[in-house]
């Protein structure tokens, strides 16, 4: 049987980071939030591959939710095709960053908290200026 729970926890970013640290995983581990600066979503734009840079300003551009469908429709992909472009996401997160979304696949969605996607929103436009 599986459990989801879901906690909003409103304060400051550090003060929240900080007791969400506390909190163990179901591995045991510790949890951490990061805080998404404008200078890491461009350094994440720029280490995963093209494509994938274009599924994460969709994603963000539908902030918080996009279905498995509707990102595979606008990227003209399929589904084992949006597979390989999100790898990338995966190798960024194996060198040490965070990923900005989650996957429900129960509900075959991608999300996207709103504040990570204005971050990489703006860090996209700086990166066209």
């Amino acid at each position: 049987m599986n459990i989801r729970v879901t906690l909003e926890v409103d304060g400051p970013a550090d003060e929240v980071t900080a007791w969400l640290a506390k909190l163990p995983s179901s591995a045991g581990a510790s949890v951490s939030a990061t805080v998404w600066t404008p200078e890491l979503a461009k350094r994440l734009i720029r280490r995963v591959s093209d494509k994938a840079a274009t599924a994460l300003a969709i994603m963000s551009d539908h902030a918080p939710v996009i279905s498995f469908e509707q990102l595979q429709g606008e990227m003209e992909l399929d589904g084992i095709r949006i597979g390989g472009v999100l790898a990338s996401f995966g190798f960024a997160e194996n060198a040490g960053f965070p990923r900005p979304y989650t996957v429900d696949r129960e509900q075959r969605v991608y999300i996207m908290d709103p504040d990570v996607a204005r971050v990489i929103n703006e860090a996209f436009a700086d990166e066209d200026d």
